[in-house]
């Protein structure tokens, strides 16, 4: 990848991350998103296999967060959410 093109994608990474925490049912919402913000600070210079590893990680940490992200029907129908793991 390139670096514009990496750069793209950890950005739209974190933006994801950070909306996806505003669902996730828990008292420490707010401690988790401070944590993905600093988190995505403190390894802003790594590069090649380590880079590799911290994006896989939080595309998966992504995937886990948007499981509790209501869908537009369920809204449209004022259903709680059945979460299946």
């Amino acid at each position: 990848m390139t670096a514009s093109t990496t750069s793209t994608n950890v950005l739209a990474l974190y933006r994801g991350l950070l909306r996806a925490v505003r669902h996730y049912p828990s008292k420490k919402r707010d401690s988790i998103s401070q944590a993905i913000k600093e988190e995505f600070r403190e390894k802003r210079s790594i590069t090649g296999d380590e880079l590799d590893k911290a994006l896989w990680l939080a595309n998966m940490e992504l995937e886990r967060l948007q499981k509790w992200i209501p869908t537009s029907k369920q809204m449209a129908q004022g259903k709680d959410m059945d979460i299946k793991l």
